[in-house]
């Protein structure tokens, strides 16, 4: 291969003759100077040995004038490999890590990568010192054979974990939590997330980064931290004088809106969190929620969830919803919770249903089910990639209660002076739901990535009426939209975001969400379609991460109308 270093800046030209091998690509043919002529041939050579004309070289430039010469190029061969042979002491290497070999191109790149993942595997199942390395190489024709020497060194096992400072949280939360189970192999990625996944947690502050000690066949891994409060209360209050409710149309001389929230978190050195609360953003509806877990009870990977939520729906209904559930936590990131709900309608309207802005009947819900929980993302409060899925499922029994005849309940319909249209349902029928959610974000440059997601949710039951169905709209689904005004049996909500990533807890988005929504009750089956346009703000504050956003929502029928524009706020606590 020629590589050319002496002076001169003026133009040069090459005409290239080439082999009866190459791989369409070539140097330019007009160079500024030399060491333009040097960069181009490097170029040219790295792709060359990338597809495996490992031959690849300029064999000689011939001179014909002081700015003219005509080179010639040798590509070679296209060697594959024949053989690979693995020689390892132990432990045996997974198919999918060996991978095929046999016919595939020769390459630098291609064997630093397929050792690289062989080293991994070992680094991250118990042999951090593993020495992989490329061994007794043959050359047939354009056939290649090697041996790769594998050589794991020792069998490394976590140690206790060491904690240096004033934490109030059990040694084995942190352990659960972080997988660093003693006498378990020792887990490189695992060890390299530690920091990430601390700065996860609201009730921990990070002093020192954390150190790793190997002694003796163990992995100790000494974490240096301090208690930080992750407890607050803070909340909104508004007062709406005159106002009208957009469902009963009645009037009100005042109102007190507003949106309460607090949480605590470890209070009790457990890892235990609690979540209180109250909002009355709509003039007519109020809603109280709680929600309390308390993770790796003793040690073990058990935990328990309890969550109770009670809306007031105007003069309309009040619903209430009451679950405890039993977590198993397979790692700090993947989890399964099964539960049982109790749910109850508690009807405040005597009207036929025709006459009520929103349906209901009394009635309960008693059901069982599961939820599985993964979040493969790099970084929880502001991913850059990764995925995160949930999925939820759940069978039970609704019962609804009023004046019955024989083994059926009579709902009144519509009443008039003359005639009187009643529906005549069963008390008690099988429903089934379902909800899932799944998050993908896909790294597009350095501070950049894109995020695509889907939301939906199910409700299979002959007899639902408004106060069964799921509300959307607001911040967390349906943006464009007013909080928890939409009604819908089933939804899809499909979202495309491009994300602008410029510190730790903080990005700029523009979104694009479109939906289908299906509302099926006793009276009504209405498809409708959705779409909203938008940007927000997360950016990081002292008590946690606000998040701001605009949108414009449509129904599929309608135009945008920018007197129509939301404007969602959120806050996820951290501090």
């Amino acid at each position: 291969l020629i590589f050319l270093f002496f002076g001169g800046s003026s133009q040069i030209s090459i005409s290239w003759k080439f082999d009866k091998h190459h791989i369409g690509l070539h140097p330019d043919s007009t160079f500024k100077n030399w060491e333009d002529y040097n960069s181009s041939i490097q170029q040219v050579q790295y792709e060359a040995f990338k597809n495996g004309y490992l031959e690849f070289s300029v064999d000689s430039l011939v001179k014909k004038d002081s700015s003219f010469f005509n080179g010639y190029v040798h590509f070679g061969k296209q060697y594959v490999w024949k053989k690979i042979k693995l020689t390892q002491k132990s432990p045996e290497i997974p198919k999918y890590i060996k991978s095929k070999w046999k016919n595939k191109i020769v390459s630098s790149r291609d064997i630093a990568i397929r050792l690289n993942n062989i080293a991994q595997y070992f680094t991250n199942n118990g042999y951090p010192f593993t020495k992989v390395s490329l061994d007794s190489i043959s050359v047939n024709e354009e056939f290649l054979s090697a041996s790769i020497v594998i050589d794991p060194g020792k069998l490394i096992t976590w140690d206790t974990l060491n904690i240096v400072g004033e934490l109030k949280l059990e040694k084995y939360y942190l352990a659960n939590y972080l997988e660093i189970h003693k006498n378990k192999p020792f887990n490189e990625k695992t060890f390299s997330e530690i920091k990430k996944r601390l700065q996860e947690l609201p009730f921990v502050e990070i002093t020192t980064s954390p150190k790793l000690l190997f002694k003796e066949k163990k992995a100790l891994v000494t974490l240096y931290l301090k208690q930080k409060s992750a407890n607050f209360i803070n909340g909104i209050i508004g007062v709406l004088p005159n106002s009208k409710s957009s469902l009963t149309k009645d009037e009100s001389q005042l109102v007190i809106t507003g949106d309460l929230k607090l949480n605590l978190n470890n209070s009790f050195g457990y890892g235990e969190k609690i979540k209180i609360n109250w909002n009355r953003i709509q003039i007519e509806s109020q809603r109280l929620s709680t929600t309390e877990e308390i993770p790796y009870i003793l040690g073990s990977f058990i935990g328990i969830t309890h969550s109770l939520d009670i809306l007031k729906q105007d003069s309309s209904f009040i619903n209430f919803k009451n679950r405890m559930g039993i977590k198993y936590d397979i790692s700090g990131r993947q989890s399964f919770t099964a539960f049982w709900e109790n749910e109850g309608t508690n009807s405040l309207s005597s009207d036929v249903l025709d006459n009520s802005n929103l349906t209901s009947v009394s009635g309960t819900k008693n059901s069982s089910g599961l939820k599985f929980f993964l979040n493969w993302l790099d970084y929880k409060y502001n991913p850059r990639k990764g995925v995160f899925i949930s999925i939820e499922g759940k069978a039970g029994l609704k019962k609804i209660t009023g004046q019955k005849e024989g083994n059926l309940v009579v709902i009144p319909i519509s009443e008039s002076n003359e005639v009187s249209v009643s529906l005549y349902v069963p008390e008690t029928s099988p429903i089934i739901e379902g909800k899932i959610k799944i998050e993908g974000y896909i790294p597009v440059w350095k501070s950049i990535s894109m995020k695509l997601a889907n939301n939906s949710g199910c409700k299979l039951n002959d007899y639902l009426l408004d106060n069964d169905l799921f509300r959307l709209g607001g911040f967390s689904l349906l943006r464009g939209f007013d909080q928890q005004s939409v009604f819908s049996t089933n939804y899809s909500i499909f979202t495309s975001e491009f994300r602008v990533l410029f510190e730790e807890n903080s990005f700029f988005s523009l979104f694009y969400d479109k939906s289908i929504l299906h509302a099926i009750t006793l009276l009504k089956s209405e498809i409708s379609r959705t779409t909203a346009i938008g940007a927000g703000i997360n950016f990081q504050t002292k008590p946690g991460i606000f998040s701001i956003s605009y949108a414009l929502g449509k129904f599929e029928d309608t135009p945008f109308e920018f007197s129509s524009a939301k404007i969602h706020f959120g806050f996820v606590n951290l501090f």
